[in-house]
Parts: structure tokens; sequence; C-alpha cells
């Protein structure tokens, strides 16, 4: 007699054999990679930093969950390319995640981290911002001589009524514009600005079109134009990666607080993937890579998760391509 499993999904034959597939495997999670995060995170005390700046109005007795998990949730998720708050009520049980936040068990589910989001409010997203700049300057061991700050801003359309919307006439539709600041590769804001612009005043077509830069540096105007400011372009990638691998423009709410607290979020995944290109993958293939490509190259690996009372091992994939980066990165990871 047959043994129908409702589970099973069956295949065509291969080789004359029977072929199916089932979600009965255990304790496998696709993001073996997870502890790299976890890692970069333990070096920079970003998420820390972040949870303990941020005001837990919650009664304690009733918390299961603390805000210090909750952040690192919702930091290292879209690091591992999950994009959407609705992604959590999978991922709460995924034990890689778990054990990158450290936790033993289920974590929060999206109806809980909605109600963080929707509690945050204009000081929560500037300490946010303090915590995103305080890592920054922690990170040199002392003072550099100088620091160039690029300031930019993009388009991140919106639908529906959401507060601070504004038509852009240029883009032709409704959005927000967020203004992001980088030093080099790392960022140290994304803020949404509620900026109204009437008139834009240009003479057309090919007319004047003049065109102002504001800076603080010594040096002839021209030269500062063409080899100073005319050579930083690299920061309109850095907003791409912001933007389409960690999900910046997922700002969905109705309200304008929780889309502000979900910007910095976003940036503070940027800062750990590119504390791993930094740290990890300096000098080899990877040194200048996207995030985008971090993430399916190191991060993205099937692994089983074993848990016990004295110890827990992660078996990764014996198909891993990148079998040997992955453990220069883990050791060059290793605080201290």
């Amino acid at each position: 007699m047959t043994d129908c499993n409702p589970h099973s999904i069956a295949f065509p034959h291969c080789k004359g054999r029977l072929m199916e597939a089932s979600f009965s495997g255990g304790a496998i999670t696709s993001d073996g990679g997870a502890v790299l995060l976890r890692q970069a995170d333990r070096i920079l005390g970003l998420t820390d930093r972040a949870a303990r700046s941020l005001t837990d109005t919650r009664r304690k007795a009733s918390c299961r969950h603390s805000l210090l998990t909750m952040v690192r949730q919702r930091v290292y998720a879209p690091a591992l390319g999950y994009e959407d708050l609705n992604d959590h009520e999978e991922l709460r049980s995924d034990p890689a995640l778990q054990t990158a936040v450290d936790a033993d068990g289920p974590l929060a589910g999206a109806s809980t981290l909605c109600r963080i989001e929707q509690g945050m409010g204009r000081e929560d997203a500037v300490r946010l911002h303090e915590a995103l700049v305080g890592q920054f300057i922690a990170s040199f061991p002392r003072p550099p001589r100088r620091l160039v700050l690029d300031f930019d801003a993009t388009d991140d359309p919106v639908h529906g009524g959401r507060e601070g919307r504004f038509f852009h006439g240029y883009h032709n539709r409704y959005c927000f514009p967020p203004l992001y600041v980088f030093c080099g590769d790392r960022p140290l804001a994304a803020w949404l600005r509620s900026r109204r612009v009437i008139v834009k005043a240009e003479h057309a077509v090919r007319g004047a079109n003049p065109r102002y830069l504001v800076t603080s540096l010594k040096g002839a105007p021209q030269w500062l134009c063409d080899r100073v400011y005319c050579a930083r372009g690299d920061m309109e990638n850095r907003i791409k990666e912001q933007q389409l691998d960690l999900f910046a423009d997922r700002t969905s709410c109705h309200a304008w607080w929780p889309n502000q607290y979900r910007l910095p979020l976003s940036a503070m995944a940027y800062v750990l993937l590119e504390a791993i290109r930094r740290i990890a993958l300096a000098g080899g293939e990877l040194a200048r890579a996207y995030v985008g490509t971090i993430r399916l190259k190191l991060l993205k690996i099937g692994a089983v998760v074993l848990r016990n009372t004295r110890r827990i091992r992660l078996p990764l994939s014996n198909s891993c391509p990148h079998q040997e980066l992955f453990h220069t990165a883990a050791a060059r990871l290793q605080p201290g």
C-alpha cells in the first residue's frame, strides 16, 4: 500500500527513481551566515548602543522579548534579505536568527514589532542617529585629520495617504525625499524630510541653469569642483545599496515617525555589512563588493542548527562554494 504523505511534494522521476520533497528536515536554516552579522555587531556594539538609546515604555513584568532582541531582529533581517515586517511571522522560528540575536526560542512576531514601531517618536529617531554617529566616532583609534561628508537626497515612492507625502514634479509621483549622509562607505544619517519646494528656477532650454557648491574646503573654486566634488560620485551607489538591497524604501506605515524609525535601522544593517566588507574582506575578491553580493555569498548558506545546554553547533553546507572566504571572514571578526 502506498504511503501518501500530504506534506510531500512529488517531482518527476530521476534515473528511474521516485523523487519527492517535504519540509521535514528539522532545524535547518538558509541563513547560516547570520553568525557573521552577530560577530560584526559585537565588534561595533551597534545594536546594543541603539537599544539603550530608545525609550521602552512597556510594563516589564509582561514583556517576553527584550528591546535589544527586537532591535537586532529588525537590523539583521534586512541584512539577510527580508524586507517586510510581516516576514518576522516566519523568521521568529528560524534557529539561525534566534542564535544570532542571542535568543533560545521564538522571537517577536510582526504584531509585537509593529507596536514598538508605533510607539516611536522624534526623540527616538534622533537618538538612533546619535547611536549611528557614536559608533562611527568610536571606530577610530585616534581622530582623523579630515573627514568629508556627502549629503544627498533620493526619492522614496509612496502609495496611499501617508503622513508627510508630497507630489514630486520631477519624478511625477507622490514620495518622501529622504536625506542620506555618508562618510565614504559608512552611513551617518538617513532622515525623512516633510519639505515642500514650491518652485525651482532654471533658465531653459540649454540656458544658464546655475549650480552652486558650498564647502569649507580651501582651494581654487574650479579645482575644488573638478577634482574634489565631481570625483565624489560614489554616494549614489551607496544609496542604491540601501534602497534596493536593504529595503530602506519600505516606508509603508501610515504614520510619519514609524517610517522614520525604519530608515536608521536599514542604515544599521548597512553598517554591519560594511563592517564585514571593511574588516573581514579587505584585500580579497569581495573587498569592494555590493552588500547584496556579500549577503548572497557569505550569509545565505544552508546550515543545520544543533542546540543543547552546553553548545550550539552550526554544520554548514558541504557544497558552499565560498568556504575559505567564510573561514577568513570569521577569523577576522573575532573580538580583539
